[in-house]
Formats: structure tokens, sequence, C-alpha cells
């Protein structure tokens, strides 16, 4: 990318960026056997107290950060409360 970059800027007379790409690789899916593994290793080490809650929140939904998993562990909390799970 960055090689293109320069080569457009260059005789195209664009105004790309010519640094900072990267290639990020979507990860596979996990097979049931390895979901069951990490979903085990995952409360492990949350019963250990190795992980925070949110830590584990995060291990489990790679697609959330920090905050949002602090919102849904409120809302499961909230609803074990409201629901006397």
């Amino acid at each position: 990318m960055t090689k293109c970059a320069m080569l457009c800027n260059r005789f195209l007379g664009t105004s790309l960026p010519e640094s900072g790409y990267r290639v990020v690789y979507a990860p596979l899916g996990l097979s049931p056997e390895e979901m069951k593994a990490q979903r085990e290793d995952i409360i492990q080490k949350l019963s250990a107290g190795l992980i925070s809650p949110v830590d584990a929140m995060q291990m489990l939904n790679p697609d959330l950060d920090a905050a949002e998993a602090k919102r849904e562990l409120d809302r499961i909390r909230q609803e074990r409360a409201t629901y006397n799970l």
C-alpha cells in the first residue's frame, strides 16, 4: 500500500498518506471444542482472580471495548437482580 500510495502521489498528483498502512487479518471462527476450551479457561482465570470480569467479557466478545463490556456487565447484573437469578 505504501509503494502504491507513493507511486500515485508521484505520477498522478494525489496526496495519499505514504505511511501508516498495516495488514489486519480477520480471525477464523473457533470450532465448538475450541470455544468450550476457551470458555473454561476464561472461567478458571476469573475464578482464580487472574482476570477481571471486564477482561473476561472482552475475551469472550472481542468486538467490545472496555466501556461496552462494563455496560454489558452492568446490564446483566441488573437483570439478574430483577429476576432473582
